[in-house]
């Protein structure tokens, strides 16, 4: 009996050793025993979404309407038809980016000007108020050509300088276009002397 209850009174202790030592977070845990999240809409729900979504849609105007009349009912609608909307934009949007997906930053990144195009917006801006005030008289006309000119080769620089890096960016958006259109069947055939200067 002695040796069940030393048995019994080890057993405790493991487990008082084993509480006080805190099970790992998530954090923690090595990478490999994480699981992987999964995409949050999958191509089954959506297909599943794309039912259901409109008949509940249905039901809430037809509830609206019995229960508070046909102003709410109408209101039901307009919110559908809102989110329908906004959900077909989306999903072109998303069609345009393929597969990849679109983060946060990218977005940002995407609609931020660049340094070089701030400054082309400040020299035609400059630009711009050197017209009007040649035209109210406050500046005389050497003057005026003198920085009409500055300003206007300035210009040609910035835009020029835009172009040059944006041509990579126009050319890989040419081509995975043509891609598409090619996937697609869409795309018009290339006669065979355009295919030899393009690849050259």
């Amino acid at each position: 009996m002695l040796d069940t209850a030393g048995r019994v009174s080890d057993d405790d202790d493991k487990d008082d050793t084993s509480a006080a030592q805190p099970a790992p977070t998530a954090a923690e845990a090595p990478a490999s025993a994480r699981p992987e999240p999964g995409p949050l809409l999958t191509p089954e729900l959506a297909r599943k979404a794309r039912l259901v979504i409109p008949l509940v849609w249905l039901v809430a105007v037809f509830v609206a309407g019995y229960v508070s009349g046909v102003e709410l009912a109408f209101l039901v609608l307009a919110g559908g038809v809102l989110v329908l909307v906004i959900t077909l934009m989306w999903s072109s949007v998303q069609s345009l980016t393929g597969s990849s997906s679109l983060g946060f930053e990218e977005a940002l990144g995407m609609g931020a000007p660049s340094k070089a195009e701030e400054e082309k917006r400040a020299v035609l801006r400059a630009l711009k108020d050197l017209e009007y005030e040649r035209g109210v008289g406050k500046i005389s006309p050497e003057d005026y050509a003198e920085l009409s000119a500055k300003y206007r080769a300035e210009a040609k620089r910035l835009i020029q300088a835009l172009d040059e890096n944006l041509a990579p960016a126009r050319d890989e958006v040419e081509r995975v276009l043509q891609k598409r259109l090619d996937r697609a069947g869409l795309a018009k055939p290339v006669p065979a002397a355009e295919k030899v200067e393009a690849e050259s």
